[in-house]
């Protein structure tokens, strides 16, 4: 069994594009890996949890932290990331293109760009499958999207059956 972790960046009406991106591995690395991020996750300078954005901009996790302490604690996160060798994908939209072109022509329940990002993340998925001759089922774990995210299970059902 694969596990495909997803987030979403920009999320934001205001930021130009919405990206999901993530990684996809076994079970039994991402087994693995999880015990080792946390165990780099606590080990200097702990912390309880990584957000990209706190780290960058010293804020939460990172409060009272120099620029040398973080990119320490990311050096020691990336070797983690880099050991366990996940496969990584990013799908991206620009959203003042599909404000113009895309939404004025999509049925209701398609006029938000986590929409194409959503299916270009499943499509992307497969396509290694094919090329790299993965075999198996892909679990996917999106964060947590509200209302949008409901519905992308929804869509998610149609996409697998075809």
């Amino acid at each position: 069994m694969l596990l495909a972790f997803i987030d979403d960046s920009g999320e934001s009406t205001h930021d130009q594009r919405l990206i999901l991106a993530g990684y996809v591995q076994t079970e039994a690395r991402w087994a693995d890996f999880s015990t080792e991020w946390a165990a780099a996750l606590h080990r200097d300078c702990s912390i309880g949890y990584f957000h990209m954005a706190d780290a960058e901009a010293l804020v939460n996790e990172f409060q009272g932290w120099t620029k040398e302490q973080r990119d320490l604690k990311l050096q020691m996160l990336s070797s983690v990331i880099a050991k366990h060798r996940p496969w990584s994908f990013e799908v991206s939209v620009n959203r003042k293109d599909f404000d113009q072109v895309f939404k004025p022509i999509a049925p209701y329940e398609l006029r938000h760009p986590y929409f194409p990002c959503f299916c270009g993340v499943v499509i992307k998925i497969a396509q290694w499958h094919v090329h790299d001759h993965v075999i198996g089922p892909v679990n996917y774990v999106f964060d947590e999207q509200g209302t949008i995210g409901t519905e992308a299970v929804m869509w998610y059902e149609v996409l697998r059956r075809k």
